[in-house]
């Protein structure tokens, strides 16, 4: 066989190129040990800008180059999320180094031909997404941005990708940025809980990221912070900053969404309310969702829960229905903006189901009124519920946005339904007392009483002509 010289040449640059692709040269030394540690099992939490996705990206690429047959995957909330978050930089990656690999945008997977590697990223929102992981055979798996995870991760975990890493003994690895809440499945792990008891547990933050460009420009990190704390005018003691920039596991209130706590739960099954109302939500890139509320004596109850992604109108048409049929709400309001519209119109055509746009501005101010009657205790939720689990993690960003890397497909459900509500509107009935008890003979003095003063209150305002007025 005759080789061109030029191909050669380009083969011998790819080598060389390659030669210079290695975890201990691309990163710094407490990603190197995260990356390098042995334990099949490990996580580190870490600040934001800290180099862990970045790190995690070279880790799989190194895997796929250098392991034959290798199956690696990248998972985080969902396909669109995973392709913001790592997809640019694998790419640059694979260019400079001339690794080899061809991407699929479609696929968002990158397969290596010299040695039939490949990578994919995916998404795993809910329990139902993450069953098209089940019957794969992988060498390694990082799961990013874990802390915005519901408890379906251990599912997800045992069930799923343990028994996919058995073939080649791979490994698994959690990713993430504490949350305000130091709740949920990540926060638990991070502390050697349950099953994570054995796992290795790493953690660094921005300082310790020394590949930071701003570095390069002669801005030390020092500057940087100190910049950060003057142009936030906060105090280095402020939770976000502990979390963000510190990569510290620190609660804070303030920037939690939702204000619930163990009052506002219920085990048993709710009482049989006076009304109902059902809020949908329609996932483009998320979920399609339903909530149902009923409330009774001046309490609301959130008594069923539902949510599926990438389902067909139907099947979302037929969910509405048996939500219908099973809990008869007196409303049924959905998101009808941008194509919900055409989604609604299609339902109510198709299958006669009325359905009533939803009121969708001033929401935070309705984040406001929830928040008031979880403090008054007038909300009430199912402890094991998926909605409990979204409404505690769920946290604003920087900006005083609510942070995108939270799902919040039943929280918008659950808005929907209690913008409707009604629960307000109840009186509380007069205390009855038996006849001829002390309790009884105090409110007949208390009624007496109250008579007579409006009685004496009239006299006064009749004026001289003798009319009342």
């Amino acid at each position: 066989m005759i080789y061109d010289s030029r191909d050669l040449l380009l083969e011998y640059i790819r080598r060389e190129r390659q030669k210079n692709f290695s975890i201990r040269k691309l990163c710094f030394d407490k990603q190197r040990d995260f990356l390098l540690d042995p334990n099949r099992f490990k996580l580190a939490y870490c600040s934001r800008r800290s180099g862990k996705t970045y790190g995690c990206g070279a880790d799989l690429l190194d895997t796929c180059t250098t392991v034959a047959g290798a199956q690696v995957l990248y998972i985080t909330l969902s396909r669109l999320s995973a392709k913001k978050i790592i997809w640019r930089q694998l790419l640059e990656l694979n260019e400079v180094y001339k690794l080899g690999g061809i991407p699929k945008l479609g696929d968002l997977s990158i397969s290596f031909p010299h040695n039939n590697s490949i990578l994919y990223l995916s998404g795993a929102k809910d329990s139902s997404d993450i069953e098209k992981f089940r019957g794969m055979n992988l060498h390694k798996v990082y799961i990013d941005e874990a802390q915005s995870f519901k408890s379906y991760l251990i599912d997800l975990i045992e069930d799923i990708l343990e028994p996919c890493l058995w073939d080649y003994q791979g490994t698994l690895s959690l990713i993430g940025t504490p949350n305000s809440a130091c709740k949920g499945t990540f926060f638990e792990a991070c502390h050697n809980k349950g099953i994570f008891k054995n796992w290795s547990v790493h953690k660094w933050n921005i300082i310790d990221n020394t590949e930071l460009p701003f570095l390069k420009e002669g801005l030390t990190i020092e500057q940087f912070m100190q910049n950060e704390l003057t142009r936030k005018n906060i105090d280095p003691s402020d939770p976000s900053y502990q979390r963000e920039t510190l990569g510290r596991w620190v609660r804070s209130e303030d920037s939690l969404v939702f204000h619930l706590d163990s009052n506002n739960l219920y085990d048993n099954a709710p009482p049989i309310c006076e009304d109902y109302i059902m809020g949908c939500d329609i996932g483009f890139n998320d979920h399609d969702s339903i909530v149902i509320l009923g409330w009774k004596d001046g309490i609301i109850y959130v008594v069923d829960e539902w949510h599926k992604s990438q389902i067909t109108i139907s099947e979302f048409a037929k969910e509405i229905r048996r939500m219908d049929e099973k809990w008869k709400p007196i409303k049924k309001v959905i998101d009808s903006g941008a194509l919900g519209k055409k989604i609604t119109e299609e339902i109510r055509v198709r299958f006669g189901i009325n359905l009533i746009a939803a009121e969708k501005q001033r929401k935070y101010e309705f984040i406001e009124l929830v928040n008031s009657d979880l403090k008054q205790n007038v909300i009430k939720l199912r402890k094991d519920s998926e909605v409990v689990q979204e409404l505690e993690l769920l946290q604003y960003d920087s900006k005083g946005k609510i942070d995108e890397r939270f799902t919040d497909d039943l929280v918008d459900s659950f808005l929907y339904a209690y913008r409707e509500a009604r629960h307000f509107s109840y009186i509380e009935p007069p205390e009855l007392f038996k006849v001829g008890t002390k309790e009884w003979g105090l409110r007949q003095e208390k009624i007496i009483e109250n008579e007579l003063e409006d009685k004496l209150s009239q006299e006064q305002k009749q004026d001289e002509w003798g009319f009342n007025y």
